[in-house]
């Protein structure tokens, strides 16, 4: 099982950065989207967790059990 965690904080652009890394992720090394949780603050992005301390930690946890 593959799992990433994937953390951007918005500086000019750099969030399509994250979004090429997961499509690269799925498409060359056979991550399912479901597998890549992504933390980012850009304000387009709805469907992010904002990466806070608290949300960092989680998720690394949530790795970590895995």
């Amino acid at each position: 099982m593959k799992k990433a965690l994937l953390i951007s904080i918005s500086i000019s652009g750099y969030f399509y950065e994250i979004e090429n890394i997961s499509k690269l992720l799925m498409e060359q090394y056979g991550y399912a989207s479901n597998d890549i949780t992504i933390l980012c603050d850009h304000p387009l992005q709805k469907h992010c967790k904002l990466p806070s301390y608290d949300n960092i930690i989680k998720e690394l946890s949530n790795l970590v059990k895995i």
